[in-house]
């Protein structure tokens, strides 16, 4: 019996990982596909700064049981401390104010298009920081990348309001910010667990958003709609979790 086991289980381990890494890549494209509605509704009520700040914070906890469940370190490495702020910075504070603020002005959709060119500055910082070398192919994607891109914009008539054109502008820089860290991340983290990456980094960016918004925002939370703490809660316990661990 156990031999026939034995036998039997390097035949199904193989067809076992596939499905689970096509459900858990199927999560995450719901997961990140649903944020950018999820952000909308959010800044709807909620300033932006605030609203990046509040949905780490509701995150946290969360990440801070999965680390204790699993025994993971909360601190990275000590030759690492420098990945650490380079993290919680580049990753986690300012592209998702800039995700934030760009929402006010565009649409999720549009949010969702521009952001999809991040796998074409992930291509561009490998070929610069990784020395990886860059195929006709893939110069021929980036430059179809570029003209969607352009097609994109001019389609939303952005000559017609600036605050539409600095909302691009901000969903653009923060797609390139996440591009770079996830390249300095496979030099300099690919040793450290997941979900040491994106614990401490997730509390202390929402705590300095947050902290940011009250100083800055001046948020009335008694002006916050259901719509808009539902949606934070949705991106603070499954968006985030979708996305970050998954």
């Amino acid at each position: 019996m156990s031999m026939a086991l034995s036998a039997a289980s390097p035949i199904r381990k193989p067809w076992l990982a596939g499905l689970i890494t096509s459900v858990l890549f199927l999560i995450v494209c719901l997961s990140w596909g649903t944020t950018w509605l999820g952000i909308k509704i959010a800044v709807e009520s909620v300033p932006p700064l605030t609203a990046a700040g509040l949905r780490f914070l509701i995150a946290f906890p969360l990440f801070l049981s999965f680390a204790k469940l699993r025994r993971e370190p909360l601190l990275f490495p000590r030759q690492s401390r420098w990945f650490f702020v380079f993290v919680t910075l580049s990753y986690f504070s300012l592209p998702y104010y800039l995700l934030n603020y760009g929402e006010l002005h565009v649409s999720s959709g549009l949010t969702a298009l521009l952001f999809s060119c991040m796998p074409v500055f992930i291509l561009i910082f490998a070929a610069l920081f990784l020395r990886e070398k860059i195929y006709p192919s893939q110069v021929l994607g980036i430059a179809i990348g570029f003209a969607s891109l352009f097609m994109i914009i001019r389609s939303q008539g952005l000559h017609l309001d600036h605050a539409e054109l600095f909302g691009v502008v901000a969903i653009l820089a923060a797609a390139v910010m996440h591009a770079l860290c996830y390249v300095i991340t496979k030099k300099h983290g690919a040793a450290i667990s997941v979900i040491t990456y994106n614990t401490l980094p997730i509390g202390l960016a929402g705590l300095m958003l947050f902290v940011a918004g009250l100083s800055v925002e001046a948020p009335v939370f008694g002006a916050i709609t259901a719509r808009s703490w539902g949606a934070l809660l949705y991106l603070g316990l499954v968006a985030s979790v979708g996305g970050f661990i998954v």
